[in-house]
């Protein structure tokens, strides 16, 4: 690949979009384990749905940052202020999917497939510019 003066451009454009998609895959690997823990709870625990989607989601936020934090970002240093700082966006991923859900059904009265679907594509963009900045940086 030649190298002029947009090569840096390029390079960093490259590298935002590998972590991005280091980032998905995470994320995606981080949801299994949590439908995982929930089903298993359910089915063989018999633990009501409530708690058992807490337990899954302490579960899944555990797995999600050693996988961030280990894989999609790199991440070196500190890890206990990053534990903290990552639960926080944990917890505001959640909340934002809970609101995006509520607009969607209760206030614009449209299909809680839209609502998904707005929590699919805005919740990941916070979360990672969150977690990229200001986490993991």
């Amino acid at each position: 690949m030649p190298n002029g003066p947009l090569m840096p451009i390029v390079r960093a454009a490259v590298d935002h979009a590998t972590t991005f998609l280091r980032f998905g895959i995470a994320g995606a690997i981080v949801t299994v384990v949590h439908v995982v823990i929930f089903a298993l709870a359910i089915e063989i625990g018999h633990v009501p749905p409530v708690p058992a989607n807490a337990a899954a989601f302490v579960v899944a936020c555990i797995v999600g940052f050693n996988l961030h934090g280990r894989w999609t970002f790199r991440a070196s240093g500190a890890r206990t202020r990053r534990v903290g700082l990552y639960l926080l966006v944990a917890l505001v991923g959640l909340s934002l999917n809970s609101a995006l859900m509520y607009a969607a059904v209760d206030i614009a009265h449209w299909s809680p497939y839209v609502g998904v679907l707005l929590a699919i594509v805005i919740t990941p963009l916070v979360t990672y510019t969150l977690s990229r900045y200001w986490v993991f940086a």
